[in-house]
Protein backbone atom coordinates (compact mmCIF):
# COMPACT_ATOMS: atom_id res chain seq x y z
CA UNK A 1 0.00 0.00 0.00
CA UNK A 2 1.70 2.94 -1.13
CA UNK A 3 1.36 6.37 1.05
CA UNK A 4 -0.20 9.03 -0.62
CA UNK A 5 1.26 12.63 0.64
CA UNK A 6 -0.88 14.18 3.70
CA UNK A 7 -2.50 11.42 3.99
CA UNK A 8 -2.67 9.07 7.71
CA UNK A 9 -2.85 5.61 8.23
CA UNK A 10 -5.73 3.93 10.70
CA UNK A 11 -5.42 0.71 12.00
CA UNK A 12 -8.02 -1.25 13.96
CA UNK A 13 -7.02 -4.59 16.00
CA UNK A 14 -7.84 -6.28 18.64
CA UNK A 15 -7.56 -4.83 22.22
CA UNK A 16 -7.98 -7.92 24.41
CA UNK A 17 -5.13 -10.79 24.86
CA UNK A 18 -5.74 -13.30 22.11
CA UNK A 19 -7.86 -16.35 23.56
CA UNK A 20 -10.53 -13.79 25.29
CA UNK A 21 -12.51 -14.03 22.86
CA UNK A 22 -13.34 -16.10 20.04
CA UNK A 23 -11.90 -14.65 16.83
CA UNK A 24 -14.62 -14.15 14.98
CA UNK A 25 -16.17 -12.03 17.27
CA UNK A 26 -13.68 -9.59 18.09
CA UNK A 27 -13.51 -9.86 13.91
CA UNK A 28 -16.57 -8.50 13.14
CA UNK A 29 -15.96 -5.86 16.44
CA UNK A 30 -13.19 -5.20 14.87
CA UNK A 31 -15.02 -4.85 11.17
CA UNK A 32 -17.85 -2.84 12.77
CA UNK A 33 -15.19 0.06 13.78
CA UNK A 34 -14.03 -0.13 10.30
CA UNK A 35 -18.00 0.30 8.71
CA UNK A 36 -18.19 3.36 10.97
CA UNK A 37 -15.09 5.35 10.75
CA UNK A 38 -15.21 4.84 6.93
CA UNK A 39 -18.79 6.98 7.49
CA UNK A 40 -16.98 9.45 9.54
CA UNK A 41 -14.57 9.82 7.13
CA UNK A 42 -17.06 10.55 4.79
CA UNK A 43 -15.23 9.16 1.24
CA UNK A 44 -11.98 10.18 2.25
CA UNK A 45 -10.27 7.47 2.25
CA UNK A 46 -8.73 4.62 0.80
CA UNK A 47 -9.02 0.71 0.16
CA UNK A 48 -9.10 -1.00 3.35
CA UNK A 49 -6.95 -4.12 3.73
CA UNK A 50 -6.95 -6.78 6.15
CA UNK A 51 -3.75 -8.28 7.50
CA UNK A 52 -4.06 -10.99 10.44
CA UNK A 53 -7.32 -9.81 11.95
CA UNK A 54 -5.93 -6.61 11.57
CA UNK A 55 -7.45 -3.56 9.61
CA UNK A 56 -5.50 -0.88 7.82
CA UNK A 57 -6.86 2.07 5.56
CA UNK A 58 -5.49 5.44 4.08
CA UNK A 59 -7.24 8.47 5.31
CA UNK A 60 -6.71 12.32 3.83
CA UNK A 61 -8.03 14.40 6.62
CA UNK A 62 -6.36 15.43 9.54
CA UNK A 63 -4.86 13.05 12.02
CA UNK A 64 -5.98 14.51 14.95
CA UNK A 65 -9.57 14.76 13.94
CA UNK A 66 -9.18 11.49 12.61
CA UNK A 67 -8.13 10.62 16.54
CA UNK A 68 -10.78 12.20 17.78
CA UNK A 69 -13.62 10.37 15.71
CA UNK A 70 -11.22 6.87 16.76
CA UNK A 71 -11.66 7.97 20.37
CA UNK A 72 -15.21 9.07 20.37
CA UNK A 73 -15.88 5.29 18.44
CA UNK A 74 -14.07 3.72 21.07
CA UNK A 75 -16.13 4.98 23.86
CA UNK A 76 -19.40 5.35 22.39
CA UNK A 77 -19.60 2.13 21.12
CA UNK A 78 -20.68 -0.96 23.88
CA UNK A 79 -17.79 -3.08 22.50
CA UNK A 80 -15.33 0.14 21.41
CA UNK A 81 -13.10 -1.09 24.94
CA UNK A 82 -12.06 -4.25 22.77
CA UNK A 83 -10.95 -2.44 19.66
CA UNK A 84 -7.86 -0.56 19.28
CA UNK A 85 -7.95 2.00 16.89
CA UNK A 86 -4.57 3.84 15.87
CA UNK A 87 -3.92 6.46 14.07
CA UNK A 88 -0.44 7.19 12.35
CA UNK A 89 0.64 10.82 10.31
CA UNK A 90 2.66 8.82 8.10
CA UNK A 91 4.92 6.73 10.71
CA UNK A 92 4.47 8.60 13.84
CA UNK A 93 1.76 7.63 15.86
CA UNK A 94 -1.21 10.33 17.19
CA UNK A 95 -1.51 9.11 20.78
CA UNK A 96 -4.36 9.90 23.12
CA UNK A 97 -1.89 12.17 24.74
CA UNK A 98 -1.52 14.69 22.01
CA UNK A 99 -4.91 15.43 22.34
CA UNK A 100 -4.97 16.12 25.96
CA UNK A 101 -7.08 12.40 27.34
CA UNK A 102 -5.35 10.51 29.89
CA UNK A 103 -4.12 7.15 28.62
CA UNK A 104 -6.83 4.61 28.46
CA UNK A 105 -7.55 2.31 31.28
CA UNK A 106 -6.43 -1.17 32.47
CA UNK A 107 -9.57 -3.67 32.47
CA UNK A 108 -8.84 -4.85 36.15
CA UNK A 109 -7.66 -2.26 38.02
CA UNK A 110 -7.96 1.19 36.45
CA UNK A 111 -4.58 2.48 35.89
CA UNK A 112 -3.06 3.00 32.55
CA UNK A 113 -3.11 -0.40 30.58
CA UNK A 114 0.34 0.26 29.31
CA UNK A 115 2.04 0.44 33.30
CA UNK A 116 -0.17 -2.53 34.33
CA UNK A 117 0.84 -4.70 30.13
CA UNK A 118 4.69 -3.46 30.73
CA UNK A 119 4.68 -4.50 34.37
CA UNK A 120 2.60 -7.98 34.23
CA UNK A 121 0.49 -6.94 37.08
CA UNK A 122 -2.84 -9.10 36.55
CA UNK A 123 -2.74 -12.47 35.57
CA UNK A 124 -4.19 -13.93 31.61
CA UNK A 125 -7.34 -15.32 33.55
CA UNK A 126 -8.27 -12.79 36.16
CA UNK A 127 -8.00 -9.94 33.09
CA UNK A 128 -9.93 -12.10 30.99
CA UNK A 129 -12.97 -12.59 33.63
CA UNK A 130 -12.63 -9.01 33.73
CA UNK A 131 -13.35 -8.57 29.88
CA UNK A 132 -16.33 -10.73 29.82
CA UNK A 133 -18.32 -9.25 32.99
CA UNK A 134 -17.66 -5.87 31.61
CA UNK A 135 -18.62 -6.97 27.87
CA UNK A 136 -21.91 -8.64 29.31
CA UNK A 137 -22.87 -6.07 31.44
CA UNK A 138 -22.54 -3.31 28.57
CA UNK A 139 -24.25 -5.80 26.00
CA UNK A 140 -27.33 -6.05 28.64
CA UNK A 141 -27.65 -2.57 28.58
CA UNK A 142 -27.26 -1.53 25.33
CA UNK A 143 -30.26 -3.95 24.51
CA UNK A 144 -31.99 -1.77 27.41
CA UNK A 145 -31.11 1.85 26.07
CA UNK A 146 -29.85 1.27 22.87
CA UNK A 147 -29.82 4.87 22.31
CA UNK A 148 -29.69 6.00 26.02
CA UNK A 149 -32.94 5.52 26.29
CA UNK A 150 -35.19 2.33 28.08
CA UNK A 151 -37.14 0.36 25.67
CA UNK A 152 -40.10 1.67 24.67
CA UNK A 153 -39.35 5.51 26.05
CA UNK A 154 -40.86 8.18 23.47
CA UNK A 155 -38.19 9.90 22.22
CA UNK A 156 -40.02 13.37 22.08
CA UNK A 157 -40.76 13.15 25.95
CA UNK A 158 -38.64 14.73 28.22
Amino acid sequence: MGRQPGAGVLVVGRRVPHGALPSPIIDSFCLRVVRAMRCRLDGEYGAVHRVCGTYILQFSPGPLETKRMAVRLEQDLWYGFLVDVDVYDGVIPVTRHSLGLPPRSCYVCGSPSKECVVKSRHSRPRTIVKIWISLIGRAILHRARPNGKMRGENSSES
